[in-house]
């Protein structure tokens, strides 16, 4: 998914709890942030020689002691409008960094309204 589609579902769903999911469809807890918004810009050469370059959005959530917050879908979206200057454009893919036993990244795929919350 795309920066610009993300800001459009956070922006027609202001109200709701933000609620990540992980790929194979479990739900990280209800409580966890998004501690940060980075620009990740991969330069490489692949195996057959060619260079490539690769620049995504990558939102880092963490799961606190604080079992009582809970994030708006009207707040992920101001921290990501205020992180424009840096990320240069909104075509940007999404992806999630979040830490299991070990730290993850995985695209965002889809957005989904859930009662009061928002399945990202």
């Amino acid at each position: 998914m795309q920066l610009t589609e993300l800001n459009q579902h956070l922006a027609t769903n202001a109200d709701r709890d933000i609620r990540f999911r992980l790929p194979n469809g479990e739900p990280v807890a209800a409580h966890a942030q998004d501690t940060e918004i980075a620009r990740i810009d991969k330069k490489f050469v692949d195996c057959g020689g060619t260079f490539r370059t690769q620049t995504t959005c990558r939102m880092q959530t963490w799961v606190s002691d604080d079992f009582h917050h809970r994030l708006k879908a009207s707040v992920l979206l101001k921290i990501l409008q205020k992180s424009a200057p840096f990320l240069e454009t909104d075509t940007l893919d999404v992806d999630v960094e979040h830490e299991l036993d070990h730290v993850t990244q995985f695209p965002l795929p889809a957005v989904e309204p859930n009662g009061s919350q928002l399945i990202l």
